[in-house]
């Protein structure tokens, strides 16, 4: 079984939902280890969902096209 596997046998069929049930399952256990530092399920999925927040103010959309250029260094996350 995998991990993302809910307790009925369902996968979610999201990254979101995905990453709920991951931040259900290990909230305080370490999601992202990098030299800039640490961040747990937990706080990871709440800074999806604030980020999400911000594109949903922007006017972005379900169906609406968009990409997105990242820093290859984390920096201040």
């Amino acid at each position: 079984m995998s991990v993302l596997t809910e307790q009925d046998g369902e996968r979610p069929g999201t990254v979101p939902e995905a990453l709920a049930v991951l931040a259900d399952r290990f909230g305080d256990r370490e999601a992202v280890v990098a030299p800039e530092g640490r961040i747990t399920f937990a706080d990871l999925a709440r800074r999806c969902e604030d980020l999400a927040g911000v594109f949903a103010a922007a006017g972005l959309r379900r169906g609406i096209g968009s990409g997105s250029c990242c820093p290859t260094a984390c920096g201040g996350w």
